[in-house]
């Protein structure tokens, strides 16, 4: 009979059973931005250290809606090193190679807001009200050069289309596939969301005699708009999106 109950546990809370009392706690609050204007849907996730001996780590995902309002509750008997990350999710139709949460790439961006949760002793709410959210996704749609296009992933098939993003200190940040929901229909389009900054892109793939065909460039985000980056021997041109 114990041994069920403490599966359940472990299915229920994620991080096995603690002895001691346990406690609920809402942690709730509104996302917005710089102006005061409501972020629409916000992910939200607390973090809390993994217990001794469990066999796997879950972590509570909030529920938020269209006006920025957000809460996640968290069960435990201690909630030592607990932590809310909170972020915009990546604009419709749009890929991020920036991967957010804990202990990701987007978390150790300085803007990326993090909040230590420090309910006192009885409370079952944490009220943040309005959380600024400093780090937002600019749009660029990426005409890729005709040489490219070859590598997106047609139908069922694997992705080809390779991707190294650096920062403007040409720190390597993410290498890897570029995903089938980046492209547009016609797979010509590399839509990509990426935060404010410089940002070094470099699309590359290999043609079946090994040869390597790359194309590089620098994005520079300056705003939330959505810009078209058009490659053409070497150069980039850009316009805003239609």
């Amino acid at each position: 009979m114990l041994k069920s109950i403490l599966f359940a546990c472990l299915a229920l809370m994620g991080c096995s059973y603690v002895l001691g009392q346990e406690r609920t706690v809402t942690v709730a609050g509104r996302a917005i931005d710089e102006r005061g204007k409501p972020i629409g849907k916000p992910l939200a996730i607390l973090y809390y250290p993994p217990c001794r001996d469990c066999f796997e780590h879950l972590l509570e995902s909030g529920l938020s809606e269209d006006d920025g309002v957000f809460w996640v509750d968290h069960t435990a008997s201690s909630f030592q090193g607990v932590r809310l990350f909170i972020e915009e999710r990546v604009p419709f139709g749009f890929w991020s190679p920036l991967r957010g949460g804990p202990h990701s790439t987007l978390a150790r961006l300085p803007d990326y807001r993090i909040i230590p949760i420090r309910p006192k002793k009885g409370q079952t709410q944490v009220n943040l009200g309005d959380v600024l959210i400093k780090l937002r996704f600019g749009r660029v749609r990426i005409e890729l050069p005709y040489v490219l296009r070859k590598y997106a992933p047609q139908r069922d098939e694997d992705q080809a289309l390779n991707i190294k993003l650096r920062n403007k200190h040409g720190r390597l940040i993410f290498f890897g596939w570029v995903t089938k929901v980046a492209f547009d229909e016609t797979s010509s389009l590399v839509n990509l969301a990426l935060p404010r900054g410089v940002w070094k892109v470099e699309f590359f793939g290999k043609d079946p005699e090994g040869r390597l065909e790359s194309q590089r460039l620098t994005l520079r985000i300056r705003d939330l708009g959505c810009k078209r980056i058009t490659l053409n021997n070497g150069r980039q041109s850009e316009r805003a999106c239609t």
